[in-house]
């Protein structure tokens, strides 16, 4: 039987916790973090492709992508703030984006971009637009719908 013994006094105790506390902190900083948007995708919310969307070639990529042919260039480009309160109007709005996987409630107060095209081949329907909302480089939602009274609203993924 062998029996060992160490005398620890309070300076080495302390070295002991500084030394471990070191190695933790390290570990901590070199694991491989997930941002908010990667997280959503593990969840099943918008698709990976929704990121990187810089330019208009990005947009017109990622539309095609989605199956949709629209004109090379937008109708309209402009900033819109996503409301802090979403009216009643506005949560219908958010429910068909959620259906496509997104979920603007995340994005309320926010400034986002949106770029509308113009759909070129939609059967059976004329005047069929598309609209994208992106924030910081990703779409973050849009939708399909034709302009006529009598029209439809369909989300991205619909």
């Amino acid at each position: 039987m062998v029996i060992f013994t160490a005398k620890l006094n309070k300076k080495r105790l302390f070295a002991i916790a500084a030394i471990a506390a070191i190695i933790l902190a390290a570990l901590w900083l070199a694991a491989p973090r997930r941002s908010s948007s990667e997280a959503d995708d593990v969840l099943g919310s918008a698709s990976a492709e929704t990121r990187g969307i810089k330019t208009n070639d990005d947009r017109l990529s990622y539309i095609l992508s989605m199956g949709y042919s629209v004109a090379d260039e937008p109708l309209s480009e402009k900033e819109v703030v996503i409301p802090e309160t979403f009216d009643e109007t506005y949560e219908q709005y958010n429910a068909l984006q959620k259906e496509c996987g997104f979920d603007l409630s995340k994005y309320a107060g926010k400034t986002v971009k949106q770029y509308v095209y113009a759909v070129t081949d939609f059967e059976g329907a004329e005047d069929v637009q598309l609209e994208l909302l992106v924030y910081k480089n990703r779409v973050i939602g849009g939708s399909v719908y034709t302009v006529a009274i009598d029209g439809f609203m369909r989300g991205l993924g619909a």
